[in-house]
């Protein structure tokens, strides 16, 4: 497997390469391709009329969070007249270690990246900084004083909104809380936040306590053993709270178990996640899962490729962070809208799959650029 897994990886860098390498053919507009008016169409473009080239080092593109910054990212810069490419390093740490290395060599003019292991990847942020690369991070950070721009969600803030429901929950229902916390990634520093948030809130109160999963890979399948695991041997555990989206496995889990019922049911368990992905909306609307941390990649996509157009295109100065507020989605305020756009990404990835149509947000956190 780790043959295959390596395999494909070179043969994603050596494309990568040659695409980086290829040519100094000038960019056209595509007359149909996005929404019009393509207000960005330009600030792409180098003087000698080739395009700006910017690479996506994700740390696993099976997974609609990912697809949905990557579609975000992508549809910005080639709205802009830039050229972007991807690398899948299949959430494996050394394949992204060994992308990220790569790209070092063939130089992009600029890189994204989601770590999957924030103090590993120091030595490449000084790296990338002595090759004078702009290095711009979103979702899982390093936060390094080399990177360029760091752009992601209130990581701490999305666990205390969860462990805040919970509290609301026993103050409206008098229930002693015996909660499951499903860990996603250990390594991941965002997930660490979020587990932190949790922590935050609920620790120290009367009549609520929380059990830990062991690490499950932000891998659904995973979860879902730790919960049948869980609840089978603690029969006490009458509630769950999940760093990510992994509501397939943990609903299965309790079926299997006869222990899923709907909201309502005074035999319901409840269960608050952390992403609005297609999978768990569904849940939220069959009843089984009652909310999640509104965490949207739609949102940090669209503001950290206007970040990386404004510093490596215009040469403008980008703030040093752009850390984004949450809240708790639930089955009331589901289809409300932010920022001039449905708030709920799982829902738009559905129903528009092409990216090329979706608006370009109306950021608060930062402007849209313009060309000059």
């Amino acid at each position: 497997m780790k043959k295959i897994i390596f395999v494909s990886v070179v043969l994603c860098l050596l494309s990568i390469s040659l695409s980086f390498a290829g040519g100094q053919k000038e960019a056209v507009e595509p007359a149909d391709k996005f929404l019009q008016p393509n207000t960005l169409w330009g600030i792409g473009i180098k003087p000698d009329g080739t395009p700006y080239k910017f690479l996506h080092v994700a740390p696993f593109m099976g997974h609609e969070f990912m697809v949905t910054v990557d579609g975000a990212m992508r549809t910005i810069c080639e709205r802009a007249g830039a050229k972007y490419s991807t690398i899948d390093a299949a959430a494996n740490l050394e394949n992204q270690q060994a992308a990220l290395e790569d790209a070092l060599v063939s130089k992009p003019d600029g890189i994204f990246i989601s770590v999957i292991d924030a103090p590993s990847f120091a030595i490449y942020m000084e790296k990338a900084a002595r090759t004078g690369i702009p290095i711009f991070e979103y979702d899982h950070c390093t936060f390094h004083e080399k990177v360029t721009s760091s752009v992601t969600h209130d990581q701490v803030r999305m666990g205390e909104v969860a462990g805040q429901w919970f509290l609301d929950y026993q103050k409206k229902t008098g229930k002693e809380l015996h909660i499951y916390e499903v860990w996603a990634m250990y390594s991941q520093e965002g997930v660490q936040k979020r587990h932190r948030g949790i922590r935050n809130i609920l620790d120290g109160k009367p009549n609520i306590t929380i059990l830990e999963s062991p690490d499950t890979k932000s891998r659904s399948e995973i979860a879902q053993d730790a919960v049948l695991d869980a609840f089978s041997t603690h029969p006490e555990l009458n509630a769950i709270v999940a760093h990510y989206n992994m509501t397939i496995g943990i609903t299965e889990s309790l079926r299997t178990l006869g222990k899923l019922y709907p909201i309502g049911d005074p035999r319901h368990i409840p269960i608050i996640t952390m992403d609005e992905v297609p999978s768990v909306l569904d849940h939220m609307r069959e009843g089984f899962v009652d909310g999640t941390s509104a965490h949207s990649p739609w949102e940090e996509g669209d503001a950290v490729a206007k970040v990386a157009l404004m510093k490596v295109c215009l040469g403008l100065d980008v703030p040093k962070e752009i850390i984004m507020d949450t809240y708790m989605v639930t089955v009331e305020n589901m289809d409300q809208s932010r920022w001039g756009a449905p708030a709920i990404w799982g829902d738009m990835l559905r129903q528009e799959p092409n990216f090329n149509k979706w608006p370009i947000l109306d950021c608060p956190y930062i402007e849209t650029p313009k060309a000059k």
